[in-house]
């Protein structure tokens, strides 16, 4: 599955995380 860097509260969204860190 997606590896989740850090998303404690955002733990049911994976992908989100993703895409913050492609903006930055």
């Amino acid at each position: 599955m997606i590896q989740q860097p850090r998303v404690p509260s955002s733990g049911q969204m994976p992908a989100s995380d993703v895409l913050i860190r492609a903006k930055e």
